[in-house]
Formats: structure tokens, C-alpha cells, sequence
């Protein structure tokens, strides 16, 4: 899958495996967007998204400072 962000699944994964947490315990996930799809992108990398979904973050404005963290399973 073209659109699918291996590396940042990866890393986000590695990360919160080392740090002894679940994406629920993460309150702050800031991702740098060189171009507007990258966050999506890296949002449903990450497991805060259902692939294709991420953007739906942004559109309900949990995507910004001082908004509520989405629910993960």
C-alpha cells in the first residue's frame, strides 16, 4: 500500500514498547507534516486511525492543543 507509512507504524510501535506504554496513555502525539497528508498519514501509521480514517481527526478538530485523545482498542 502506497499510502501506508511503514516506518513511522514502526517507530511510534518501537517507541511506545520502550517507553512501556499504550497508545492510550499517550496524550500528546506531535508529528511533523511536510506536506498536509503526511499527518493523516502518520496518524493512522501510529494506530491513532483506522487506515483511510485519520483524517477524520482534523475534520472533529482532536487534532490540535488542548483536545480530548482519541479512544484506541
Amino acid at each position: 500500500n502506497p499510502l501506508w507509512l511503514q516506518a513511522a507504524e514502526y517507530s511510534a510501535r518501537e517507541a511506545m514498547l520502550r517507553a512501556n506504554v499504550h497508545l492510550n496513555d499517550v496524550d500528546i502525539f506531535e508529528v511533523h507534516d511536510a506536506f498536509s497528508i503526511m499527518a493523516t498519514l502518520q496518524l493512522e501509521a501510529a494506530g491513532f486511525a483506522e487506515p483511510g480514517e485519520g483524517w477524520k481527526l482534523a475534520a472533529d478538530k482532536a487534532a490540535k492543543a488542548g483536545a480530548e485523545a482519541p479512544s484506541v482498542e
